[in-house]
């Protein structure tokens, strides 16, 4: 699971101020990971109001040179950034404030990951018609975690994945083919799926579906 970093008591000094002067600080809550294709928010404030300002997410083009990837209006000293990203890579982020065309204060830069997006599975097909007090299970099995910001991504080798219910006992079992997707027919209750290393937990609701995926850690 992603986490994030809080930018705390980041000194914003204006363009053109004095040595030693400051128009307050910002706060600005930066995730240490993001997804390709997964829409970000990014909220701060400003200690002060910064009347008519804008606030604009950057990153890093190299040379001192800085691209805009997000704007949104500060309102009472507040703003919310929604940016998503496109490629992934490590990126040099910052938050500055700009009024009347020019920049008016920034954040020193932080970091941050972006992953690449998620490779599912097949979608499962799901049973039809349900014995009574039955319901169903379906998912895939998915390669999670590895170096922040991590990955998802649906194994690529074929595997068993074998249904335990809550005594322990093996009440189902099926080949799962590379990229593909599983669904079991159980009765109401609770499960465990694995497959070698990966597990999965599951609840089961007569006359239901439930989606439940099998993992398998990256370190």
């Amino acid at each position: 699971m992603l986490g994030s970093i809080v930018l705390v008591g980041i000194t914003l000094v204006p363009v053109g101020a004095a040595s030693g002067s400051s128009a307050g600080a910002i706060v600005v809550t930066l995730p240490t990971g993001a997804t390709v294709g997964r829409a970000l928010r990014l909220d701060g404030r400003f200690d002060r109001g910064v009347a008519g300002a804008t606030a604009e997410l950057e990153r890093s083009a190299g040379g001192g040179r800085w691209t805009v990837l997000a704007t949104g209006r500060v309102r009472g000293g507040r703003f919310a950034l929604r940016w998503t990203p496109r490629s992934p890579g490590l990126l040099a982020i910052r938050v500055v404030a700009v009024g009347h065309g020019r920049t008016i204060a920034s954040t020193r830069p932080g970091t941050i990951a972006i992953g690449s997006a998620p490779i599912y599975c097949a979608a499962p097909d799901p049973p039809g018609r349900l014995p009574q007090g039955y319901g169903y299970i379906v998912g895939g099995v998915y390669n999670v975690g590895g170096p922040a910001p991590g990955i998802t991504v649906c194994r690529g080798q074929d595997g068993t994945v074998t249904v335990t219910d809550a005594a322990g006992r093996t009440v189902a079992s099926r080949t799962v083919g590379a990229g593909g997707s599983y669904a079991f027919v159980l009765p109401a209750g609770t499960y465990t799926l694995e497959a070698d290393f990966c597990r999965g937990q599951a609840s089961v609701r007569a006359g239901a579906g439930t989606h439940a995926d099998t993992v398998c850690p990256v370190p």
